[in-house]
């Protein structure tokens, strides 16, 4: 199993909006093919800050799904309506979350 973890820090003023958004993101994901668990949750310490953890059955299900309009649209509102974001897959650095869904994502211009 592999798990995707991904922590955004929204704009006060963009929550609800982030929110709404990532909710459905989590709802579709979990019908993905290796989705295991996908939850949404804001940060106890922080109300600008939302957390969404991922279980996905091996690395190439993943991969395919960073490849996806699904988590193309994800990025886009995270980008969007947060600050700042960090992708960190099995609790690795923000650089290897990072690094890991750019080469992901650059395999379909090859």
């Amino acid at each position: 199993m592999v798990t995707l973890s991904i922590s955004t820090h929204v704009q006060a003023d963009k929550r609800d909006e982030l929110w709404s958004t990532l909710q459905l993101v989590t709802d579709r994901t979990e019908g993905e093919v290796g989705c295991l668990d996908s939850r949404l949750a804001w940060d106890a310490n922080d109300q600008n800050m939302i957390r969404m953890d991922q279980t996905w059955s091996d690395y190439a299900r993943l991969h395919a799904y960073f490849r996806s309009d699904l988590f193309s649209a994800l990025l886009g509102a995270v980008k969007l309506l947060g600050v700042s974001h960090a992708i960190r897959i099995d609790d690795g650095s923000e650089a290897e979350g990072r690094e890991a869904v750019q080469r992901a994502r650059s395999m379909d211009r090859l």
